[in-house]
């Protein structure tokens, strides 16, 4: 939990309550670690792959009819400006997920 309240920038309390809702939810499920007897994985469910994989569809047609508004170039800066601002607002190193293609 430790290594994923890190990697988003959260504490570890507030990565526990969400991957708590998650679980709850159906999109994640908890299970022990094969190298460490201790530790627990969080995976996702077959439902929060689902989820994932329509996220990405998701991203990849309104990124499709940016590009065809803007341009390929116009887009792609965009979300490096998009990505700037979430650092900045959230004082992240992360950023929001660009995708180009």
């Amino acid at each position: 939990m430790s290594a994923l309240a890190e990697r988003a920038g959260l504490s570890i309390q507030r990565a526990g309550q969400l991957v708590q809702q998650l679980e709850d939810d159906g999109y994640l499920t908890r299970v022990p670690d094969a190298r460490d007897g201790r530790a627990r994985r969080v995976v996702y469910t077959r439902r929060g792959q689902k989820l994932l994989g329509d996220i990405e569809a998701l991203q990849v047609e309104i990124t499709e009819q940016l590009d065809e508004i803007l341009g390929k170039q116009r887009t792609e800066q965009l979300l490096v400006d998009l990505a700037e601002l979430d650092r900045e607002l959230n004082r992240s190193e992360s950023g929001v997920r660009v995708v180009t293609g």
